[in-house]
């Protein structure tokens, strides 16, 4: 390496360390639902999305956040609407699909079903279907 590609490399990494170390955030847009405490997150091919949770009811639905455009999008509900929502479950992802399970319904009752979400087709899917009568 010659001393001008060392030079422009050493700039380089002393720009980028200036740029982390000066301790600042930048506010992003607002979570496009209402807030809950207990919900799920997943990322997926760089978007997150954010669903479930609990706040006076459990919830169901489901929003995708672009961190390109810095924008929500409510994507669809898990199926069984709010026979299903739910708070403190569980979530991962296998491939390009988000799984969401377990967790409780708003009485404290427990949930046992599994859902796959597709985010190509925007839709979910039961893995297993519960047999609890929530």
């Amino acid at each position: 390496m010659n001393k001008k590609n060392t030079t422009l490399s050493i700039l380089a990494l002393l720009l980028a360390s200036s740029a982390f170390s000066q301790n600042t955030w930048t506010q992003k847009t607002n979570f496009g639902g209402t807030s809950r405490f207990f919900p799920v997150s997943f990322v997926i091919q760089g978007k997150g999305y954010v669903g479930t949770g609990y706040s006076n009811k459990s919830w169901a639905d489901f929003w995708k956040y672009d961190p390109l455009s810095d924008s929500w999008t409510q994507v669809s509900s898990m199926n069984g609407g709010v026979s299903i929502a739910r708070h403190v479950a569980a979530s991962f992802v296998i491939g390009n699909y988000g799984f969401v399970g377990g967790g409780v319904y708003q009485n404290q009752s427990p949930k046992s079903d599994f859902q796959k979400y597709d985010p190509f087709n925007n839709a979910w899917s039961y893995i297993n279907q519960s047999i609890d009568n929530n």
